[in-house]
């Protein structure tokens, strides 16, 4: 069964990472996109999941990479745990649960969300 996301921004959040300091290689657009896409195939229930940080600049194409991916699970899609644990090894991804719940957003609407990016996107 596959995984419903879609990605938001986490805005004034700026963390400094060291590349040399990684364990793996840092991630670029295609590499997130096998990661959500086996992740998906992986999950063994429904569940979100949400991308904050430098995953969402680089799959708007607004940078080249990051060094991780940082996913917000809600509600955590049952196995995908397990399927984390295995993809980082499968794909030299640095995978990292973030916890923007801890930073107050006011409610979003989906739709209303997905429109204002598109419209953000088209306008640049």
């Amino acid at each position: 069964m596959g995984v419903c996301y879609f990605c938001y921004f986490v805005v004034n959040i700026q963390r400094s990472h060291d590349y040399d300091r990684c364990v793996r290689e840092p991630t670029n657009a295609s590499k997130t996109e096998s990661l959500m896409a086996r992740i998906g195939e992986l999950a063994t229930g429904p569940g979100r999941i949400y991308l904050t940080g430098g995953a969402t600049a680089v799959l708007f194409g607004w940078r080249e990479m990051t060094v991780d991916v940082d996913l917000k699970l809600f509600p955590e899609p049952p196995g995908v745990f397990e399927a984390l644990a295995k993809l980082k090894d499968e794909l030299s991804i640095n995978v990292e649960l973030a916890s923007p719940d801890l930073i107050k957003y006011p409610a979003l609407d989906p739709d209303d969300f997905r429109s204002k990016v598109k419209q953000f996107v088209s306008s640049q």
